[in-house]
C-alpha cells in the first residue's frame, strides 16, 4: 500500500501553514513584549520628570539641599549629588524616590507625599530621634536631625515598593548617614 502524491502535497502544505503560524506567534509575543518595555519607559520617564515643588519657605526651612543653577539656555538645570528630599509617591506600592538617600550626622531628611492618603513610613531605629513618620497628602514631613552614621532601611503602611537589590542596601528603599565632616 503507497500513498500518493496527493497525500504527500497536503503534509506539506499541513507543515507549512504550522511553521507560518508558529513564526506569526513569536512575532506578536516579541512585539508584545517590546510595547511593554517602551511603555515601561515612558511611565518610569514621566514619573522622574514630574516633580512638584512646595512652597519655598517651607522648603527652605525643612532643609533642602536641592540646588538650581541656570544654564546657557535660560532653562533651570538640578544640580546632581545628594538630597535629603525623599517623595512618596502610589504605583500599586508606595514608591520612595530616590529609593536610598544620603545625609550626615545632623541633616534631617525630608519625605514629600504626592499621594491621595495619609502614609506612615518607619526608619530602623537610632538613624533619628523618632522610628514613625506620618505623611499626609501633599505634606512634607522631615524626621529631624539624624543622630548616628550607618544604613538604616526604611519601609512604610500600605506597603513600600521593593526594587532591584542595590548591594549592601537591599531591595527596600533607605537612608545611609555619613559621619559629619570634622571643623577646623
Amino acid at each position: 500500500m503507497g500513498f500518493g502524491l496527493e497525500v504527500h502535497g497536503r503534509m506539506r502544505a499541513v507543515r507549512a501553514a504550522a511553521v507560518y503560524r508558529s513564526a506569526l506567534q513569536l512575532g506578536m509575543v516579541v512585539l508584545l513584549i517590546a510595547a511593554a518595555g517602551c511603555a515601561t519607559k515612558r511611565v518610569k520617564e514621566k514619573s522622574a520628570g514630574t516633580q512638584h515643588g512646595a512652597d519655598s519657605s517651607a522648603t527652605a526651612s525643612a532643609g533642602v539641599k536641592h540646588e538650581a543653577k541656570a544654564s546657557t539656555s535660560g532653562h533651570v538645570v538640578a544640580q546632581a549629588g545628594p538630597t535629603n528630599r525623599v517623595r512618596l509617591t502610589g504605583h500599586g506600592c508606595i514608591r520612595f524616590e530616590p529609593q536610598w538617600s544620603d545625609i550626615a550626622v545632623g541633616q534631617p531628611l525630608v519625605l514629600y507625599s504626592e499621594l491621595k492618603s495619609s502614609v506612615t513610613v518607619y526608619v530602623s531605629p537610632g538613624a533619628f530621634a523618632k522610628v514613625q513618620f506620618v505623611v499626609r497628602p501633599g505634606a512634607n514631613v522631615s524626621t529631624g536631625p539624624a543622630h548616628a552614621s550607618g544604613s538604616f532601611s526604611m519601609w512604610s503602611e500600605p506597603a513600600a515598593c521593593q526594587g532591584p537589590p542595590l548591594g549592601a542596601r537591599g531591595s527596600g528603599p533607605g537612608v545611609t548617614v555619613a559621619a559629619a565632616a570634622a571643623r577646623r
